[in-house]
């Protein structure tokens, strides 16, 4: 894929990429859910916003993420983890003054 533009929308199916397992159980294709793969380039070029602490710090909130989370894909994926998330990206100050390094 480094040699595809920034951005690309390939079609899947009969590809390689098609016939890579989705990250969902139980485990069908990726051209089994999906008819296309929407690249946006390479993993570092990729930015991130902080998470805003005042949703994460409402546990009912969490809570029901969580719940929709479990019945949309049948299990939460491992890399969300709402205690992670709190602790690594919620700022308590809305401006973002005084952001923490990573």
């Amino acid at each position: 894929m480094a040699s595809w533009a920034v951005p690309s929308l390939a079609r899947i199916k009969g590809t390689w990429l098609g016939d890579i397992a989705a990250p969902i159980q139980p485990s069908p294709t990726l051209s089994e859910v999906a008819d296309a793969y929407l690249y946006l380039g390479p993993r570092d070029l990729a930015l991130s916003e902080p998470s805003p602490a005042l949703f994460f710090l409402d546990k009912e909130a969490v809570s029901e993420l969580d719940r929709r989370t479990k019945m949309e894909v049948g299990l939460i994926a491992a890399n969300v983890d709402p205690e992670h998330i709190r602790r690594v990206d919620a700022n308590p100050l809305p401006c973002g003054v005084g952001a923490h390094s990573r």
